[in-house]
């Protein structure tokens, strides 16, 4: 079953591994009883404890867990077999999400300089055309390469 959440905070990160423990807020009302935080936040979202690899860990994208609950030594967790980020399709979405460091090498300000440029399609030339970033004042075809390898 799939669920669809935004990342909450870091419970634990292996960098070595890339496994970590996060928790997720959703407004999903499927989520088990068991598994939803005992502590009541302001938003009135539920919160519940995902466990895998590589799970973003930013809240900057919304993401689709697919997995099988689990009553382990922590609690009930889900046990993330596959995650799909979700990315926001505007401008300030396709920011926040290269700016989110999840794309090795684009920090901020290369962010802001990408979608500045190319705007919310920003990611479709990312994917499609990367050549087309040698465009931008300050990225060499060696930061281009050191992006993308």
């Amino acid at each position: 079953m799939s669920y669809l959440g935004v990342y909450d905070r870091t419970i634990f990160y292996n960098p070595a591994s890339k496994y970590c423990i996060i928790s997720v807020k959703t407004s999903d009302q499927s989520i088990p009883q068991q598994a939803r935080s005992a502590y009541k936040h302001r938003d009135h979202l539920i919160r519940f404890v995902a466990v895998g690899y590589e799970l973003p860990r930013t809240d900057k994208v919304s993401m689709r867990l697919d997995g099988e609950w689990q009553n382990g030594k922590h609690g009930y967790q889900l046990q993330v077999q596959q995650c799909e980020e979700i990315v926001p399709q505007t401008k300030d979405g396709v920011q926040g999400y290269l700016s989110s460091r999840l794309i090795k090498g684009v920090g901020e300000k290369t962010a802001e300089l990408i979608v500045g440029r190319f705007g919310a399609d920003a990611l479709k030339v990312l994917e499609n055309e990367p050549e087309r970033l040698l465009e931008i004042r300050g990225i060499t075809p060696a930061k281009l390469e050191a992006v993308f390898s």
